[in-house]
């Protein structure tokens, strides 16, 4: 698949899907590092909003796995602010949060990750039970 994402962006490199998608198979495959280039490379060329959002969704996934959580938390918070009703940005901003002891907005952030998040997508589905687990926990220390 990377072979042929490659191939996809040098024969149109103007063109924003095959970068998001190298992206996300290096995520995947825990080349976090690896995964941002590219992913910022779609950035620049993408116009449909959509795509800005998973790309924006998939940068600061891969910043959380880097530890890199300030700059995380502004990709998301963008892709929030593009479409507030998908799941991924709210379930993986939530772990930002989580991860910087920011109990502020962490709960609303888990909960919108429920309430938006898919059963058909396995990364929502996994987030999902991250955010069942943490409310389940919270509600069991009152």
């Amino acid at each position: 698949a990377e072979a042929e994402y490659q191939r996809a962006i040098a024969i149109k490199p103007d063109f924003d899907k095959p970068y998001n998608n190298l992206g996300r198979l290096y995520i995947l495959g825990k080349n976090y590092s690896a995964a941002i280039p590219p992913l910022k490379k779609g950035l620049d060329l993408t116009t449909d909003t959509k795509v800005k959002y998973t790309l924006l969704k998939n940068l600061g996934w891969a910043l959380i796995e880097e530890e890199s959580y300030e700059e995380a938390r502004v990709y998301l918070q963008e892709a929030i602010a593009l479409d507030g009703k998908r799941a991924p940005a709210h379930c993986l901003l939530a772990q930002v949060l989580e991860a910087r002891g920011d109990r502020v907005g962490v709960q609303e952030k888990w909960k919108n990750c429920l309430e938006y998040g898919s059963e058909d997508n396995p990364d929502e589905i996994i987030w999902m039970n991250q955010a069942r687990d943490w409310l389940q926990s919270k509600n069991t220390q009152k």
